[in-house]
């Protein structure tokens, strides 16, 4: 509903709008005495049009505009009545229903439009052209009507009167289209697709512009929506020219935003593949490179910096030659390297996130798979970002010292964090506001996670003890003792019925979650593990170990059967400690992570190494799949986030 409420109402919803309230709405601007002599006509009327807020609006602003012109309340009153009769509203309509819903909307809009002058209306119904929810600035009216300042500003004013406009801003000089009057423009008034069309080309036509990249830096609506009106204007080819054109991709880079662009590219790449176009697999390819540029495009400061970056790291793509070689054609002078880059990314790469300023020590998914958290060594920070286009949506900040992992819970309205201060706390994963604060460990924490229920906690810490807390009021349900030296992770089995834990001591203890009571040790003799997953149906657990035998150190996975305790696996092929070890989904396949600054993926079935995925700069300390199995994420000591596809196609090309 937003702006079409008149000043000092409080917006509601549709279904909330009580007779009072629709009252209040269709009398607004009314005088006491006009209201007491008319109330009951008023009060039909509002119901008659179902006390639905735009509609009573509309009526509102038909009301003052007629007695602007000289007409008296109560004939104003009964012209719309017969008005409304002559179009078919006779009773109160039904706003669930949407064909009266519809024939209200048509005739209140059919009155309005009667009330602006042949071209006042004419340029209202090219509004049609516009996209929902978007700030339309006075100057881009001006092409789209083809006319001066003067007359914009009149013409939006006339149509601010009419509650034609969701809003309209002088201070911003910018109009908005309520969605309800859009979707009637161009259904029922701009005359069928064809005209739409035309009406979008005719728009593009009066920039005046040949190549897109030519726009001002401070354009102000069409670096925004180019791509909406090309394929509005049935433009498709142009509109994949212009995404390969790498000065435009550089100037809206920089002005406009990395994922601005990304969100184009994104268009231009499905468009091509829906359309088999010639072009489809050099927009994937795009795609998937710019994707993976992006923290460093985000510190170029200059249009030919990011134009550079782009060159340099696409110029040895085949399919995307063309697009660098137009750069260097209109170049005076460039240089070019003879080899690609050596830091091109990972063909499995998806994204870097790099807002961390120092250690990574861990990142997972929400169960939904829609976000990421983070957690920070040095500065105790944890971040959530969007899964999809790596935006920070909020950031924890509370804890005193260095955050050791941070996880959702199972229905991902909370986060779990612990800490080297001591302390677990769970936040609301939305607001980051913090709702609980955990303390009685003695020493600083390795980690804690959700039970598959959300109604527990499980915290390990470095005073060799794993604590249960009740995930709503905190309190402390359980203590297991047993490890003699520090314990290094803690987690449920899927069905919440165990707890395992990996310790400094050299053992994997597996404990009953309910009593306490310790079911199961596995032993590592010659040295410790350092963490340990469950498998996804239970019977197996990954741990991750370091052993020394003299002078040597052998960093393995290995995997357990968690009913008798037999080995089964013994996973080798990482050449410094391994952190992490995650099951995929399906466990099938398991992931690690190392400080030798690489992840692998294993054959869970038979040990065998399927890939290896390289990037990182420093220590990977943690790798887990996203909900779905189809990525991976890692954290690192580099200060990254990385996200990687986790198919075995793409990341073969690294063996």
């Amino acid at each position: 509903m937003g702006d079409t409420l008149p000043p000092g109402t409080h917006p509601i919803s549709v279904n909330q709008m009580t007779g009072d309230e629709a009252f209040t709405l269709i009398a607004y601007g009314l005088s006491a005495n006009q209201v007491d002599a008319l109330r009951d006509e008023l009060a039909r009327m509002a119901a008659l049009l179902g006390e639905y807020p735009l509609l009573l609006k509309l009526t509102n602003s038909i009301l003052h505009d007629r007695m602007h012109d000289g007409e008296p309340l109560e004939k104003a009153l009964d012209y719309l009545k017969r008005a409304f009769d002559k179009r078919g509203i006779t009773k109160a309509i039904q706003v669930e229903n949407s064909t009266d819903r519809n024939r209200a909307v048509d005739a209140s809009l059919s009155l309005s439009l009667e009330r602006l002058n042949s071209q006042r209306r004419e340029w209202f119904i090219r509004l049609a052209i516009f996209p929902e929810d978007t700030a339309i600035p006075f100057a881009t009216l001006e092409k789209a009507w083809d006319c001066d300042d003067l007359d914009v500003e009149e013409t939006c004013a006339a149509l601010n009167r009419l509650s034609l406009l969701l809003s309209y801003n002088l201070q911003t000089h910018t109009v908005a289209l309520h969605d309800v009057i859009r979707a009637y423009l161009r259904e029922q008034l701009i005359g069928g697709a064809e005209k739409l069309i035309a009406a979008n080309v005719a728009f593009l036509d009066r920039y005046g512009i040949a190549h897109w990249r030519d726009m001002p830096p401070d354009e102000p609506y069409m670096w925004d929506n180019l791509t909406y009106h090309l394929i509005e204007a049935a433009r498709g080819e142009d509109f994949i020219t212009t995404v390969l054109d790498l000065r435009f991709l550089a100037t809206k880079t920089l002005h406009r935003g990395i994922m601005s662009v990304e969100a184009d590219i994104e268009t231009g790449a499905t468009l091509a593949r829906l359309n088999e176009h010639p072009h489809a697999d050099a927009l994937k390819l795009l795609e998937r490179s710019y994707r993976n540029m992006a923290h460093i495009l985000a510190r170029c400061e200059s249009v030919n910096d990011v134009l550079a970056t782009l060159h340099t790291r696409l110029s040895h793509i085949a399919s995307l030659k063309p697009a660098c070689q137009a750069v260097e054609a209109e170049a005076k002078h460039f240089i070019t390297s003879h080899h690609p880059p050596p830091d091109l990314p990972h063909p499995a790469l998806i994204r870097t996130l790099t807002e961390h300023i120092d250690m990574v020590t861990y990142a997972a998914y929400s169960p939904d798979g829609r976000r990421i958290v983070s957690a920070s060594w040095h500065r105790p920070t944890i971040n959530v970002w969007n899964g999809d286009n790596g935006r920070i949506l909020v950031t924890l900040e509370g804890h005193i010292y260095s955050v050791v992992v941070a996880a959702f819970s199972p229905d991902g309205a909370r986060i779990v964090s612990a800490s080297r201060d001591r302390t677990v706390r769970v936040w609301d994963a939305e607001t980051g506001a913090l709702l609980l604060t955990l303390q009685g460990h003695e020493s600083g924490l390795a980690s804690a996670a959700f039970s598959p229920d959300g109604k527990r906690i499980v915290s390990a810490s470095r005073d060799r003890t794993v604590r249960v807390w009740d995930a709503e009021t905190g309190a402390l349900l359980l203590t297991l003792e047993g490890h003699n030296l520090g314990v290094n992770s803690a987690a449920f089995s899927p069905d919440g019925k165990r707890i395992v834990t990996p310790s400094n001591d050299g053992t994997v203890r597996i404990w009953d979650a309910e009593t306490g009571v310790l079911l199961l040790t596995l032993e590592n003799k010659l040295g410790v593990v350092s963490s340990a997953a469950f498998s996804p149906s239970g019977k197996y657990i990954a741990g991750t170990s370091t052993s020394s035998q003299g002078l040597y150190y052998n960093y393995t996975v290995r995997v357990w059967d968690t009913e008798n305790g037999a080995l089964l696996l013994t996973l080798e092929g990482h050449n410094l400690e391994v952190n992490s070890a995650a099951f995929s989904p399906d466990g099938k396949r398991i992931v690690t992570a190392s400080s030798d600054r690489t992840i692998k993926v294993w054959d869970a079935e038979n040990g065998g190494i399927l890939f290896t995925l390289t990037g990182h700069t420093s220590e990977v300390n943690s790798a887990v799949y996203s909900p779905d199995g189809r990525h991976i994420v890692s954290a690192s000591s580099d200060g990254t986030v990385r996200v990687w596809e986790s198919t075995l196609s793409l990341a073969l090309h690294s063996k």
